[in-house]
């Protein structure tokens, strides 16, 4: 999150390499940000966790690996705050990935990401186990979603890239 002392509803001219008061908040699980003095305004940029990739096929011959996660959605854009307000979240743990057996296990789907109520961004499914050569076909997994408030400004969303595939 990059902070920037606007007053709130002011359309925002600032580009993001010059907001100022840069916060990476990267270790997964629930935290808590509290708005600095002389900011109204914080720029932020979140991803959901990735799933875990499949795990490989042991049984049969011509043993398939597995195929890979897909990514979490993403949002970005401009939220007014206040000082001293407090801002809780949390950053979604990556998927698992699959482990390898006759029957190949599915990687688990990544973790959301929030914050607060206002942005959330679903995490990547996990990607299919691998197969054996008789039945090596296998679909790709769906990339996260994310959802936003409409009172964010310059909202930028994307859905997370599918996960890898095999036909």
């Amino acid at each position: 999150m990059y902070g920037y002392g606007l007053p709130p509803n002011i359309a925002t001219r600032v580009t993001p390499p010059e907001w100022r008061n840069s916060v990476r908040i990267t270790t997964a699980g629930a935290f808590t940000f509290t708005v600095p003095q002389n900011v109204y305004q914080l720029f932020f940029m979140t991803a959901g966790a990735g799933g875990g990739g499949g795990g490989g096929s042991t049984s049969g011959t011509g043993n398939v690996g597995g195929v890979g996660g897909a990514g979490g959605g993403y949002a970005e854009g401009i939220l007014d705050v206040i000082p001293n307000q407090v801002i809780s979240g949390t950053i979604g743990t990556g998927g698992a990935g699959g482990t390898a057996a006759a029957t190949a296990v599915t990687g688990t789907t990544g973790g959301t990401t929030s914050i607060g109520t206002t942005v959330s961004c679903t995490g990547g499914a996990g990607g299919a186990g691998g197969l054996n050569a008789s039945n090596t076909s296998q679909s790709a997994s769906a990339g996260g979603t994310p959802t936003a408030s409409a009172t964010i400004r310059g909202l930028l969303t994307r859905t997370g890239g599918g996960g890898g595939a095999r036909t």
